[in-house]
């Protein structure tokens, strides 16, 4: 090979490193940073319960392009996923709700969009969850006779003389509103507190507890009309277009209890306070009979009635054999709602989903008797 073929050689070879380089660049250019958390944080430790902010910015990566972040169990599957869009200043995020998670490890991921490959900054980020549960208790009657006011009192064991934050939901906190709070009082040394919240009539509240190291735990209390030795429903809440009435019922799994309600205008929603896994039955205006039973003992099974005016026939009782306890009930949009031992024929054997025949399946027959008898028309 002459000196000219050889240098010729170089310079090609030459010319495809920095081609090879250039585009190596190219495909490393885009990149974003953490402000929250910062860029040098790779782990985050928090209690079950508090929010996981992601706040990033990026300098490289147009606006109007989408990001999606992934939080998932850490060496385990995704467990949220969310997309997000660039802004104008380069800004992107989203928050992530830990309450129905487990203490443990998680990752917080912005994956790599296909049009913008990262280069080799950190994407990532893991927390550690910590179930302090078990810090706090209840010192109140869960189940209180009151339409004015919730007791809550109970004792944060870690907190000692520091404070709570107490914030009173009414319903679950996922979709309830607030109705006292965020608000700060005092505890002793040994973490008691006790404080008298206005409450808004019959019904479940929920009471988020934190300190000074963020969320503790939840205290949940119910409030029923009447008093504790009277199980007939008594009047609430009125609403524009009914009432809000309350009922409770000593039930087991081979005895349920049965309630007859009456709904007003508009839809009606009937709730079974969380602690038992239940089960409800029911039928609307006489017609097949519906089973019911989408949560745990740690969420309230509710369901709603969209038909006006209607007769509804309730059979409540524990999803799990052998189990018995007290089911307390609220109703709400209707006219009456009282137990009924007498409805038990209402139900029989059979009662559940494969009980209740959608319009779609009724009409499915009929339409195959019309083709069959078009079939026979049509070869006359």
């Amino acid at each position: 090979m002459n000196n000219g073929t050889r240098k010729t050689g170089i310079l090609l070879l030459a010319a495809g490193l920095l081609v090879l380089l250039a585009f190596a660049g190219a495909v490393s250019a885009y990149s974003f940073d953490f402000i929250t958390p910062d860029s040098q944080t790779a782990t985050l430790k928090m209690g079950v319960g508090s929010q996981i902010v992601v706040d990033c910015v990026t300098d490289n990566i147009p606006a109007g392009a989408t990001m999606r972040i992934v939080l998932a169990k850490s060496g385990g599957n995704s467990i949220e996923s969310k997309s997000v869009i660039i802004q104008s200043d380069g800004h992107f995020g989203t928050t992530f709700e830990t309450w129905e998670l487990a203490g443990g490890m998680y990752t917080v991921t912005v994956q790599e969009p296909k049009d913008y490959p990262f280069g080799s900054k950190r994407n990532w980020f893991t927390v550690q969850l910590v179930d302090r549960t078990g810090e706090l208790t209840s010192t109140a009657p869960r189940v209180q006779y009151s339409t004015e006011e919730v007791q809550v009192s109970g004792k944060a064991s870690a907190t000692g003389g520091r404070g709570v934050e107490l914030t009173m939901y009414e319903g679950t906190t996922t979709d309830g509103r607030v109705v006292y709070g965020p608000t700060w009082v005092g505890t002793d040394e040994n973490g008691q507190f006790s404080e008298k919240l206005p409450a808004t009539g019959a019904g479940v509240y929920q009471v988020v507890v934190k300190d000074k190291d963020g969320y503790i735990g939840l205290l949940t209390y119910t409030l029923m009309s009447g008093s504790a030795t009277t199980s007939a429903t008594t009047t609430a809440t009125p609403t524009s277009a009914g009432k809000t009435l309350t009922a409770n019922a000593e039930v087991s799994s081979d005895k349920p209890a049965y309630f007859a309600v009456k709904t007003g205008t508009g839809d009606a929603t009937i709730t079974a306070f969380r602690g038992t896994d239940w089960t409800i039955e029911y039928t609307v205006n006489g017609g097949s009979v519906t089973r019911v039973n989408n949560k745990d003992e740690n969420s309230d099974e509710t369901i709603t009635i969209t038909a006006s005016d209607a007769t509804v026939h309730l059979k409540v009782y524990p999803t799990k054999e052998g189990v018995s306890g007290t089911v307390y009930l609220t109703a709400k949009n209707v006219v009456s709602f009282a137990e009924d031992p007498k409805l038990s024929d209402s139900f029989g054997t059979g009662a559940g989903p494969s009980a209740t025949q959608s319009p779609v399946g009724a009409v499915v027959p009929v339409l195959g008797i019309l083709g069959a008898a078009a079939l026979i028309l049509s070869r006359r």
